[in-house]
């Protein structure tokens, strides 16, 4: 992603924090085919930066991004779970990762994101993405069109 890439308001951006190079590649095919705008972190560094440079709708990361060797060593994640709410309430997060059972609601809880993934059901990822995010759209939807009508000041 260059420094200054616009967006338009159609646009559906999507934000990817992946080292592995199939995890990359499954994920980039699969957010193309569904129409997704992609822009890919190479670090940790460019992290906050990029996140908060627009609302992306997916944020995909994995448990081991940019060498991690824990979760807790993954300074994405931990920045991305200390963010306040406001400014992650608009994308839909997975974690990719060999310790997590796909679609836990428990550990994806835990890690505060919407899912986690395992890799060895990459197969599965495109309706996984589809799912998760028509669930989370749907879950906020009364909150934003409340947050719509409150800008618009017809509340």
């Amino acid at each position: 992603m260059s420094d200054f890439e616009f967006l338009s308001p159609d646009d559906k951006p999507a934000l990817l924090a992946l080292s592995t190079p199939d995890l990359l590649a499954h994920s980039e095919s699969v957010l193309q085919k569904l129409g997704y705008k992609i822009h890919t972190l190479a670090d940790h560094s460019e992290f906050q930066t990029r996140y908060l440079q627009a609302n992306y709708e997916i944020f995909i990361t994995e448990e081991a991004f940019a060498g991690a060797a824990t979760l807790a060593e993954n300074e994405t994640l931990v920045t991305l779970q200390n963010m306040p709410m406001n400014q992650r309430r608009h994308s839909t997060t997975f974690l990719f990762g060999n310790s997590f059972q796909s679609l836990n609601p428990m550990q994806a809880f835990q890690q505060s994101v919407h899912a986690v993934v395992n890799p060895s059901e990459l197969a599965n990822f495109e309706s996984v993405v589809q799912k998760v995010h028509g669930e989370n759209q749907t879950f906020l939807k009364t909150f934003n069109d409340v947050l719509t009508s409150m800008a618009s000041g017809d509340l």
